[in-house]
C-alpha cells in the first residue's frame, strides 16, 4: 500500500522496504518516494505468480535462469536496463545474487554485491565489467546476508550466521572481521547513517548497533 509511505515519512523514517512492488506502476512508486522524501532501500526478487499461490521460484530446476541474475542498473531517463553477468567461474545454478550496494559507486566506479548461494561478497567494476570475489570465511561458510558501502566505497557485510560485521578495504581488498556487542546476535540488515557510521540490526539480539 503506497499510502504507508506517508506514514513512514511522518514517523521520520528516511527509507522504506517492502516485499513485492510488482503490482504497482514504477512511476507511481517513484513519485510517492519523491513526494515523501524517502529512499527505497530494499524489495524482494519476483516470487512467481503470487495470485496463483507461488511463493518463490528459486528451488525449481527449470526456472533457475528466471530466478538468477547478475547486476542490473535501470536508467530512469531512458527507461532501459544495463546488466552485468557473472563470469562462468563464478556462475552456477546455486548462485543467488541478492543484496547490492551502489550508493558510493561514483567514488571508483565499483559496486558491491552479495551471493546468497555461496555466502561471498563480490565487486563489479562498471567501467570494465570485471567482477571480483571475496570469501571472508572458509567452507562451510556462515550466512553473509547484507552488504553496505561507506563514503570511501569500502565494503561492509553483515553475517547473520555469526555475530560479525566485516569490512573490505576498497583499495587493498583486505578483509577484517568485527564482533558485534551482543553475543550470537545474527546481524541481518545494515545501512550507512548520516553520521558516517554503519548501523546494523542485531536480529537475534533484539538490538540496534552502530559501528
Amino acid at each position: 500500500d503506497l499510502d504507508r509511505f506517508g506514514a513512514a515519512a511522518r514517523a521520520e523514517f528516511k527509507g522504506v522496504e517492502y516485499l513485492f512492488p510488482y503490482d504497482h506502476d514504477k512511476n507511481r512508486i517513484a513519485e510517492a518516494l519523491k513526494r515523501h522524501g524517502l529512499a527505497q532501500v530494499l524489495h524482494n526478487l519476483p516470487a512467481g505468480d503470487w495470485a496463483k499461490g507461488e511463493r518463490g521460484i528459486g528451488c525449481y530446476p527449470d526456472r533457475v535462469k528466471e530466478f538468477q541474475a547478475g547486476v542490473a542498473k535501470f536508467d530512469r531517463k531512458t527507461e532501459k536496463f544495463q546488466t552485468w553477468r557473472l563470469p562462468p567461474e563464478l556462475d552456477g545454478d546455486h548462485v543467488q545474487i541478492n543484496q547490492v550496494a551502489p550508493e558510493h559507486s561514483h567514488v571508483d566506479g565499483k559496486v558491491w554485491f552479495q551471493d546468497a548461494g555461496t555466502y561471498t561478497v563480490l565487486r563489479l567494476d562498471t567501467n570494465t565489467g570485471h567482477i571480483e570475489s571475496f570469501a571472508p570465511y572458509d567452507v562451510p561458510r556462515p550466512n553473509v546476508y547484507d552488504v553496505i558501502s561507506d563514503e570511501q566505497n569500502n565494503g561492509y557485510f553483515t553475517v547473520m550466521g555469526a555475530s560479525h560485521v566485516g569490512r573490505i578495504d576498497a583499495r587493498t581488498g583486505r578483509i577484517k572481521i568485527f564482533e558485534t556487542p551482543t553475543p550470537r546476535s545474527a546481524p541481518r540488515r545494515g545501512m550507512l547513517g548520516p553520521d558516517g557510521k554503519v548501523w546494523v540490526g542485531e536480529n537475534r539480539g533484539n538490538a540496534v548497533a552502530s559501528f
